[in-house]
């Protein structure tokens, strides 16, 4: 991950070459993304629009969300020092209430949200979690979706 970080432009690097990818750009239209803070604020993703983007697509009745959860804050914590990254956990769940209330019970500092409308294209998946991040440059450098074949498979093979 922090190879990805390092790609993204998060950290300066002298001496890193990472290769060039064929990675999509986030379009302006993903920026018109509206979604709503736990307060019930609206905001659009385009507010975040010059900075490097960690996105997380989860919601809190997923398992699998949930175990990668502490992971994440523990990045969220190693990086948020750096001005030049917004974290998003974007949450996909309809008892927005219950969201909230995990959150505040697990004390996470991740900053999360609730999608006003659909998500763009290049966020929907067909499974969850899904971790996208952004440069500032509005690449998509990294995406990983987790299915739940994936996991299956990895703890029956070892």
């Amino acid at each position: 991950m922090w190879r990805v970080l390092l790609w993204a432009g998060l950290f300066n690097a002298e001496g890193t070459e990472v290769a060039e990818a064929l990675c999509p750009m986030l379009s302006e239209q993903a920026y018109h993304l509206v979604l709503n803070t736990p307060e019930g604020e609206q905001l659009r993703l385009e507010q975040f629009k010059d900075n490097a983007l960690f996105i997380n697509i989860q919601a809190f009745w997923c398992p699998l969300c949930v175990v990668e959860m502490p992971t994440i804050q523990k990045l969220h914590v190693d990086v948020s020092k750096n001005d030049n990254i917004r974290f998003l956990m974007i949450s996909l769940d309809e008892n927005q209430e219950k969201a909230r209330k995990f959150m505040e019970g697990k004390d996470f500092s991740i900053p999360y949200y609730f999608p006003v409308s659909g998500l763009p294209k290049i966020f929907q998946s067909p499974y969850i979690p899904s971790t996208f991040v952004i440069s500032k440059e509005r690449q998509v450098v990294y995406k990983q979706e987790i299915s739940p074949i994936t996991v299956l498979k990895k703890s029956v093979s070892g």
